[in-house]
């Protein structure tokens, strides 16, 4: 067949230093290294060579097991690592190590679950170890433990640990409901019922129990029962659930339930009434639900629209019997990578509505090693990186990697109106572009025009802070946060040092800094009362090797 999408494959074995030709999971961290979770140790690559981690004996802190089932960076640089005997490993990444992320010697303790914050702490837990709050301060970690040991849960059964919008922890458990109220501190709200997990909408938060309530809890307002599931759900094997705008989704044997949070009701919807749905998320958190069919429903979460694709015969899933689907959306192309185990790797252009199929063939030439994939992932060059069972991973680069052009204004205009000054891309996968003529223009991942705005000078930096507020740097006309406008006032020595801005950056720490031009560079630091901002080596000189650099 006809490939509208065409691949240059180059193959990754033991015998290029691989740790096991088996590869569950790839993931590429904040420095560029790509760390390959394998059934037979861990493996890191820099582009040329690899380097192997696995259990040492002895005292040291090491890899807790040789097979690597997921690999997470939090925002303090540190890798966390899930093992198949549901232990943690946590490596540091500024010092080259595995470290003792409880700071007190338990990190031999089962735990199979995580949660990152909005505030950087780490929360662990298990279905019989309780759960554990991880705190990072200047690169040392310190814990605190919640089990029914110490007397903050009455059972070690921890369902789920969940963060609300507010910023509160809750803990489900199968036997009661906590609320953490302090450092090490825990209220109790419910202390019967198994609370198997939770959705926050606006200021209010909803429990599922396990038998199939839906309960809500208001700040300040008792705990009370507003739904009920017609079926039960188990607290071992808990169905598939997930978020659909407003919508809180189930999916069982009977078939899926939709409880609207808005409305505090259930309602139906045909497109989501899946039987054993199992629920996958790609890069931009749309969601693509199987369920043992062969069929894969995908699902706009913006616009709720939902395409099928067959990926799979009938005689295919009953040989496998589990389905393994792995999505990126790949936005600069406009396409999407689909791995699947048993039948190779789909790749779908969203703009010509063509999919191509690549499977493994005997004594052929091959884009795929395997067609039992069981990962997938998208480098920050535009590579994807497949990883197999038994056969290694398949590094592909696009081939026949066409060109789009994009004329924000009028094509046939022969002014400067179409000269690009600054294209970012948001972190919901739009893309912001701006040109010469002070206009500000947004496109969705097909390219289609969200809007248009026309500014007095032209913007030349757009960045999101760590709340969503859209900070704006223009060539003259200062910056913009939010709706809000901020300028260079000469009585003020922390107000801009210069209206004519050309990059904003936020750094690891959610900081933003200002580049401005003549004045330096500034770190700027929003509060609910004022806008203020800090010179950055202002009027200070850097020498390296004999030349002088003025910041």
């Amino acid at each position: 067949m006809h490939a509208s999408v065409d691949v240059h494959p180059t193959f990754i074995t033991t015998s290029d230093g691989l740790a096991n030709n088996s590869v569950r999971y790839l993931f590429q961290d904040s420095k560029g290294f790509i760390w390959m979770g394998t059934l037979d140790g861990l493996s890191r690559y820099d582009g040329h060579s690899f380097v192997t981690f696995r259990p040492e004996s002895g005292d040291k802190i090491s890899l807790a097991n040789h097979h690597v089932k997921k690999i997470q960076e939090d925002r303090n640089g540190f890798l966390w690592f899930i093992t198949a005997p549901e232990l943690m490993s946590c490596y540091d990444l500024k010092h080259d190590c595995f470290v003792d992320f409880t700071g007190c010697g338990e990190y031999r303790r089962p735990y199979n679950k995580i949660l990152e914050t909005a505030v950087g702490d780490i929360w662990l837990w298990h279905h019989q170890s309780g759960c554990r709050k991880i705190v990072c301060k200047d690169g040392i970690h310190s814990s605190v433990s919640f089990t029914k040991e110490n007397g903050k849960l009455s059972t070690n059964a921890v369902n789920s640990v969940y963060e609300d919008e507010q910023g509160v922890i809750w803990i489900c458990t199968q036997l009661g409901l906590f609320q953490v109220t302090g450092e090490g501190y825990t209220q109790v709200v419910q202390d019967s019922l198994s609370f198997v997990g939770a959705m926050s909408f606006r200021h209010k938060i909803f429990f599922v129990t396990s038998d199939g309530g839906i309960y809500e809890k208001s700040s300040g307002k008792n705990l009370f029962l507003t739904a009920r599931l017609p079926w039960k759900l188990s607290a071992f094997n808990t169905y598939e659930s997930c978020r659909l705008q407003n919508d809180w989704v189930f999916f069982t044997p009977e078939g899926g339930e939709v409880f609207s949070m808005s409305e505090k009701r259930l309602i139906h919807d045909s497109s989501l009434d899946i039987r054993l749905g199992k629920c996958e998320k790609d890069n931009l958190n749309n969601l693509w639900i199987s369920n043992g069919t062969g069929l894969v429903h995908y699902i706009d979460v913006r616009t709720r629209a939902v395409r099928i694709f067959r990926l799979m015969s009938d005689e295919k899933v009953k040989l496998i019997g589990d389905e393994r689907y792995h999505i990126i959306q790949d936005v600069p192309r406009g396409l999407i990578w689909i791995s699947t185990y048993g039948n190779g790797l789909f790749v779908y252009d969203s703009q010509k509505e063509e999919m191509t199929h690549y499977s493994y063939h005997v004594d052929e030439f091959n884009r795929v090693n395997s067609d039992f994939l069981l990962y997938a992932m998208g480098d920050r060059t535009g590579n994807i990186w497949l990883g197999s069972e038994y056969s290694g991973i398949a590094l592909l680069s696009v081939l026949n990697d066409g060109a789009t052009y994009i004329y924000p204004e009028n094509e046939k205009l022969v002014d400067r109106s179409n000269t690009i000054r600054m294209v970012t891309c948001m972190e919901n996968g739009d893309v912001r572009v701006g040109n010469r003529r002070g206009g500000l223009f947004a496109y969705d991942c097909h390219l289609n025009l969200l809007l248009r705005n026309y500014y007095h000078l032209s913007v030349f930096a757009l960045k999101e802070d760590d709340k969503g507020q859209v900070w704006m740097g223009t060539r003259g006309n200062g910056l913009c946060i939010g709706d809000r406008w901020y300028v260079h006032r000469a009585d003020d020595v922390n107000s801009l040092a210069h209206n004519h801005i050309y990059d904003i950056y936020r750094d690891y720490r959610d900081r933003m800094w200002i580049g401005t031009f003549g004045g330096g560079t500034r770190f700027g630091c929003l509060s609910e009362k004022r806008f203020c901002v800090s010179s950055f080596f202002e009027g200070e000189f850097w020498r390296a090797r004999g030349s002088y650099y003025y910041c």
